[in-house]
């Protein structure tokens, strides 16, 4: 389950810096793609924090 939030953190990361790129090129309807790719980065970045969270307690 490690490998699992550690994937989930860096691939939120990951998303929400492409998010971001995206938004600042002004292209657009893309710009709402790129909203959509950050909110998704966001959602793994949660994930990825709550797993992290309850394999710390769990290992308590």
């Amino acid at each position: 389950m490690a490998n699992k939030s550690i994937y989930k953190l860096i691939i939120g990361v990951f998303f929400i810096g492409a998010g971001i790129f995206g938004y600042f090129t002004k292209t657009g309807y893309l710009q709402l793609l790129a909203i959509a790719i950050g909110a998704y980065g966001a959602w793994n970045l949660g994930w990825g924090i709550y797993l992290r969270k309850k394999e710390k307690s769990l290992s308590e």
